[in-house]
């Protein structure tokens, strides 16, 4: 530890003080600029400042968790720290340094750490900088200037570092290795890792992979990220299945997402085992994944000008996400309406009129068949979408069956065009499976690109809404239907193809047939109308 510098405060008459204790005083504090510049984790969350850790309650719940937790899920607004928080996180565990009020995860010797983030240069840039300092300020960050040891350049990025030795208070060498998202899979084979910090959202390969890492060593993954792009599979999969600390609120409609996912491994949705209370330190962890969300709400050190700033240069559906860490329909969404405004309120769901002209869209597969129908009011032209089909791993003749409950037998319906096809295995066609069954099908318009203008066009001039109780998949997929580097994720997307289906076939639907018509409406399971 460096030696404290006294700097007399009193005593001294106004007048007496001399140039020359002027300048001694000028290099007094220069030098404890410096040695505060270069004292890493000893400039953070400093006692009786507005910066105290005692003052951001949120911040010291994320590196509590991590003492009974393995997986720890930092969800952040724009500027919320939760960079720094993971920087100041593998600081304290790589030198042995614990403060005070540290009642994290603790190692008796030397650690070693990855830190990773998207590309080898936003890993320079953000994650090696929070750590090391800027490029041509060494030990600025928050590993202490003292503690740096060797180091090993990252070929083929500048001032970036592959791996960096740093001195534990056992006098052995922990080792923090940097590494991003762009590198294969493969590269996070390999050694055992006390802790593993991911910034920003991370594939769920390598996620998985850094678990792997961590399972000998009783370690830590955390995970810091501002969840621009939404709901991906893994942060759904994470929320759904963790304790929510520090007062961090459900996050909306991950119970759908959550759902969905485990009807992949043929589980019931009613096994989710969520807390939604705020678990302290004192209680037994119900899971070995936590997650805490700070927001601007949470800081002191962003003014009500900035943030003000911030969100009008923000489109509105990440509003949210910039300013609580609330992921919500994320950066990569194909449509950007929020599902709260799509959705029926209780108090407007209605039987279905017969002169409403009805049609449904349905996508086929092995691993799963939906279908989602819908009615559309030939006065204010929107479109209801009231109803849905969604099985897995069944034959066609079992869909039709389920399917002509609610189309019954005059409703016509529109396909994936790939049903059209000749099976390779038994030389047959779907289509033709289908309408042997009894349903009235065409094959559907797939124009990818147009269908989902016509969608995204319907839902922001307020013409398409969702019965709540009735299309829970389709809401599942909504809130995770988005784009990768420009391409549509082709996963869970079934229910959203067969609603492009039905939005650009609506030229085909019909009104209910006089006789049907005629009789008394029979409410069916889900909320649904036999109409």
């Amino acid at each position: 530890m460096t030696d404290k510098i006294e700097i007399p405060t009193s005593g001294v008459e106004a007048g007496s003080i001399s140039n020359s204790d002027l300048l001694e005083l000028a290099e007094l504090i220069e030098e404890l600029e410096r040695r505060n510049e270069f004292s890493g984790i000893a400039k953070r969350f400093q006692a009786n400042t507005p910066y105290s850790i005692d003052n951001l309650p949120k911040h010291k719940a994320f590196f509590d968790a991590t003492r009974n937790y393995r997986e720890i899920l930092l969800l952040g607004g724009n500027r919320s720290g939760k960079t720094q928080s993971g920087a100041f996180l593998c600081a304290v565990l790589a030198t042995g340094l614990y403060p005070e009020w540290w009642d994290g995860i603790r190692f008796d010797g030397p650690v070693n750490i990855w830190a990773v983030g998207k590309t080898g240069q936003t890993t320079r840039d953000t994650v090696q900088e929070a750590l090391m300092g800027p490029t041509g300020a060494e030990g600025t960050g928050l590993i202490p200037k003292s503690c740096i040891g060797k180091k090993v350049r990252l070929p083929g990025t500048p001032n970036a570092y592959d791996t960096v030795e740093v001195l534990h208070t056992s006098g052995k060498w922990s080792t923090v290795g940097f590494k991003s998202y762009k590198q294969d899979t493969p590269s996070f084979y390999g050694t055992a890792k006390h802790l593993v910090w991911l910034d920003e959202p991370c594939p769920e390969d390598i996620y998985n992979e850094c678990l792997i890492r961590t399972a000998t060593t009783n370690g830590r993954v955390v995970h810091t990220i501002t969840p621009k792009e939404g709901l991906t599979r893994l942060l759904a999969d994470f929320l759904a299945n963790c304790d929510l600390l520090a007062g961090t609120e459900k996050i909306e409609g991950i119970d759908k997402a959550a759902a969905m996912m485990l009807m992949e491994s043929n589980q019931s949705a009613a096994a989710i085992p969520i807390n939604y209370g705020d678990i302290t330190k004192t209680q037994v962890a119900n899971h070995h994944r936590a997650a805490v969300a700070i927001g601007w709400d949470d800081i002191p050190w962003m003014s009500d000008q900035t943030k003000k700033e911030i969100l009008d240069s923000t489109p509105p559906h990440l509003r949210d996400t910039v300013s609580k860490g609330i992921p919500t329909i994320g950066d990569g969404a194909i449509y950007t309406i929020p599902l709260a405004d799509i959705l029926l309120k209780k108090e407007e769901i209605f039987p279905i009129p017969a002169h409403y002209k009805k049609l449904y869209g349905m996508d086929v597969g092995w691993n799963r068949t939906a279908a989602v129908f819908g009615a559309l009011d030939p006065d204010t032209g929107i479109l209801y979408i009231y109803a849905e089909h969604y099985v897995e791993h069944q034959l066609p003749e079992v869909h039709a069956s389920r399917i002509k409950q609610i189309a019954q037998d005059w409703m016509p319906g529109v396909i994936d065009p790939a049903s059209n096809a000749v099976s390779g295995t038994d030389g047959k066609r779907l289509l033709d499976i289908y309408r042997r069954e009894g349903l009235r099908l065409r094959t559907a318009d797939n124009s990818v690109e147009s269908g989902i203008m016509k969608v995204a066009s319907m839902l922001a001039q307020g013409k398409l809404k969702f019965f709540p109780n009735a299309t829970s998949h389709l809401q599942n997929e909504y809130l995770l239907y988005r784009r990768d580097n420009g391409k549509i994720v082709k996963e869970d997307d079934h229910a959203m193809d067969a609603l492009r289906y039905l939005v650009t076939s609506l030229h085909l639907a019909v009104t209910t047939p006089l006789k049907t018509a005629n009789r008394k409406l029979i409410p069916l399971k889900m909320g649904r109308y036999n109409v």
